[in-house]
C-alpha cells in the first residue's frame, strides 16, 4: 500500500510495500470487475522527482512479480531502463502526463468497466447517486479525444497520418487529457496552457500561472473508452474506482426503475399535415435523486475521516490473498 510513503512525513524507507501494494491493486480491481485485461494502475516513485511504477505489459490478474513492473520518467513517458521493448503498453502517457500536470497525484488508474462504458456512450452524465461515491462530486466531467484531434494545437493533429482509435497513445494526447481534469479546462484555457509551455521552454522561465497541485476532479469519463481515477495514492485510486463502478450500476439501475415505475412523456410538436413528432424525445416523469455539490463534498470528507479507505482496502486486500488465481511474490511488511 502507499501509506507512509506519501505526505509531509514520510514513514518507509524500502519500496517492498509500496511495489506490493501496486501488484495487489491489480488484483482487487480485476477481482471487481473493474479491471479487464487491458486496464492498469500507476504509482508514483517517492524516490523520485519524475518517475513512476507501471505494470502494464502484463493483465492485472496474472502480475505477480518486481520483474512485471516497470519504471517510467514523467517527461516523455520513456522507460527508464531504455533496453526494454514496449509493444504492449499504450497509454501510459496518461499516467506520465497527470504525474507531470499535478504534483499532488500520486496514482492514476484507467480502467474499461462494462458497468462505467454506457455513460461514456450514451452520454448520460454520471453522477453520485451514493454517499460513497461523493468524490465524484456534482458529476464526472467526460472527455473527447476528438477534440485533441481535430485542435490542430499538436503536431500531426487532424493529419491523415493520425490513428483515430480513441486510445491516449501519444505525449500530446495524453497532455490534453491531463487538462480535462482542471477547472480551467476550456479551449480558451488549453490554447493557454501549451502556448505558456513553449514560452517557458525557449527561454527557461517558468509557467505565468501558479501550479495546480490537485486536480479539480478525481474521475473523468473518456468517451467511447472508458475512465481515469487521479488519486493520492493506491488505496484512494482503488476506492474510487470500484465505486465508481458501483455507483454507475446503482444509477443504471435506478434510471431504469424510474422509468419502468412512473413512465414517461413524450415531448415534441407534431406537424400541422400529421407525421412524426418533430424533435420528439422521452422525458421521465420521475428523476432519479442525486447528491448535490455540498452533499457530495461532506460525504467524501467523512469518509477519509472515518477510515472508508483503510477499511475498504483490508477487506479487498485479504480476499484476492485468499484467492488461488492471484500470486503477490513481493514481501510487505502489512
Amino acid at each position: 500500500m502507499s501509506n507512509g510513503y506519501f505526505g509531509a512525513h514520510r514513514t518507509k524507507l524500502s519500496l517492498d510495500d509500496l511495489h506490493a501494494g501496486l501488484i495487489t491493486a491489480n488484483h482487487i480491481l480485476h477481482h471487481h470487475s473493474v479491471f479487464d485485461a487491458y486496464s492498469h494502475i500507476s504509482v508514483r516513485n517517492p524516490d523520485s522527482t519524475d518517475t513512476f511504477f507501471l505494470a502494464d505489459t502484463t493483465p492485472p490478474s496474472v502480475i505477480s512479480s518486481l520483474s512485471d513492473i516497470i519504471e517510467f520518467k514523467f517527461e516523455d513517458g520513456s522507460p527508464l531502463d531504455t533496453t526494454l521493448s514496449l509493444s504492449g503498453v499504450s497509454e501510459r502517457w496518461i499516467d506520465s502526463e497527470l504525474y507531470k500536470r499535478f504534483p499532488g497525484v500520486n496514482c492514476v488508474a484507467h480502467s474499461h468497466c462494462v458497468d462505467v462504458l454506457p455513460f461514456c456512450t450514451a452520454k448520460v452524465p454520471l453522477k453520485p447517486v451514493i454517499p460513497s461515491a461523493g468524490f465524484l462530486g456534482s458529476e464526472a466531467p467526460a472527455w473527447d479525444i476528438a477534440s485533441a484531434y481535430s485542435s490542430g494545437i499538436f503536431p500531426g493533429s487532424g493529419s491523415s497520418g493520425e490513428k483515430h482509435d480513441r486510445l491516449v497513445r501519444s505525449q500530446n494526447l495524453g497532455a490534453a487529457f491531463a487538462i480535462k481534469f482542471s477547472k480551467t479546462s476550456t479551449s480558451t484555457g488549453f490554447i493557454y496552457s501549451k502556448l505558456s509551455e513553449s514560452v517557458s521552454s525557449v527561454t527557461g522561465g517558468h509557467k505565468d500561472k501558479e501550479e495546480q497541485a490537485d486536480p479539480d476532479y478525481a474521475v473523468i469519463l473518456m468517451r467511447e473508452h472508458g475512465f481515469t481515477v487521479a488519486a493520492r495514492g493506491i488505496e484512494e485510486a482503488v476506492y474510487m474506482a470500484i465505486y465508481t463502478a458501483i455507483n454507475a450500476r446503482v444509477q443504471r439501475e435506478a434510471l431504469q426503475m424510474s422509468e419502468s415505475y412512473f413512465g414517461g412523456t413524450i415531448e415534441g410538436s407534431i406537424p400541422e399535415k400529421g407525421g412524426s413528432i418533430k424533435g420528439g424525445k422521452t422525458k421521465v416523469t420521475e428523476e432519479v435523486q442525486t447528491l448535490n455539490a455540498k452533499e457530495a463534498r461532506d460525504a467524501w470528507e467523512t469518509g477519509r475521516e472515518n477510515g472508508w479507505l483503510d477499511r475498504g482496502w483490508l477487506e479487498w486486500k485479504r480476499a484476492v490473498e485468499k484467492n488461488p488465481l492471484y500470486e503477490n511474490q513481493v514481501q510487505s511488511d502489512e
